[in-house]
């Protein structure tokens, strides 16, 4: 799961920074990274923050962890 984790993350950083830098915009960015449902902690969340570069630095903190147990918490994050 780690290689496609790491792909999003170049491409969402990417997103990221064509938007701050190629248009010059300030853009609220925000993460919510969900678990299994039996994992003690579920979710790992970065409220909203137009500081892109404090985006980036939680979002290379994202690892995959765990695996072949039970389904991920899809709707408890998007209840979030």
């Amino acid at each position: 799961m780690q290689p496609w984790i790491e792909e999003a993350k170049k491409n969402i950083k990417n997103i990221v920074e064509y938007l701050t830098v190629g248009y010059k915009k300030e853009v609220q960015v925000g993460f919510i990274g969900y678990i299994d449902f039996t994992d003690a902690k579920q979710f790992d969340i970065l409220p909203f923050t137009p500081d892109s570069s404090a985006f980036k630095k939680f979002l290379d903190g994202v690892k995959a962890t765990g695996g072949g147990d039970a389904a991920e918490d899809v709707c408890g994050a998007l209840k979030q």
